[in-house]
């Protein structure tokens, strides 16, 4: 069902240390299976949001009529709305992963000490009760990527404030080769590798923390 560039091995090593211990942890347990279940989730989501994008500005190109216009812009707003959502829901789970190793210093004590739980909030978190080594390094690491700041900001600008526009080339003369469209204010090319170079940047991101998060779930759990 996943596809290829999922980290799937990993993800399902965390799964086989944390799942024995559901029945007596049934609280923590939850916290981190709805997160766990919601990155390969909103993953997927991501995945078929930008085909669903290749496909329509392959047949329909970048100043296609008001119907497709609409169709694109809600596939890019899903794309990038699901594949955020991945990373923090991944982050999430690795705050309740360290809370059914140490509850104390990982609190999930009401949905106040829940709402607290952000991506910044987990590498601290990591930091002061498993301050060397992994997977401290693979969480600060893809928290202070530059490719975690551009899935931010791209996420932040659609939910908060604008459906941006775009800026179109023409070439007057057959000779003239025409500057690709680029999808503003991101200064985006706007063609049909968009969702697929964003896809890739998405899979690098989560690959190396979560394959640090199953290491250090087969050596506390």
């Amino acid at each position: 069902m996943m596809p290829d560039d999922f980290p799937a091995i990993a993800c399902n090593r965390v799964w086989a240390k944390v799942v024995p211990i559901a029945a007596s942890r049934n609280d923590l347990y939850a916290e981190f299976a709805s997160a766990w279940n919601a990155v390969s989730f909103r993953y997927l989501g991501m995945v078929q949001d930008g085909d669903a994008f290749t496909k329509s500005i392959i047949a329909d190109g970048t100043s296609p009529p008001a119907e497709r216009r609409f169709h694109q812009e809600k596939c890019l707003f899903d794309f990038f709305s699901s594949g955020f959502s991945a990373i923090d829901s991944f982050f999430y789970a690795a705050f309740a992963l360290g809370a059914l190793v140490d509850p104390a210093a990982f609190p999930f004590a009401n949905d106040a000490a829940r709402r607290k739980v952000k991506v910044s909030a987990t590498v601290e978190s990591f930091g002061r009760r498993f301050p060397t080594g992994q997977p401290l390094a693979a969480l600060q690491a893809a928290a202070s990527s530059p490719e975690y700041t551009q899935w931010r900001n791209v996420r932040n600008i659609l939910t908060h404030r604008a459906a941006p526009g775009r800026k179109l080339y023409v070439s007057f003369d057959k000779h003239d080769e025409t500057p690709v469209d680029r999808w503003q204010p991101f200064d985006i090319p706007l063609d049909r590798d968009l969702t697929t170079r964003r896809r890739a940047q998405l899979s690098i991101l989560l690959s190396a923390p979560m394959t640090a998060l199953a290491d250090f779930a087969e050596a506390h759990l």
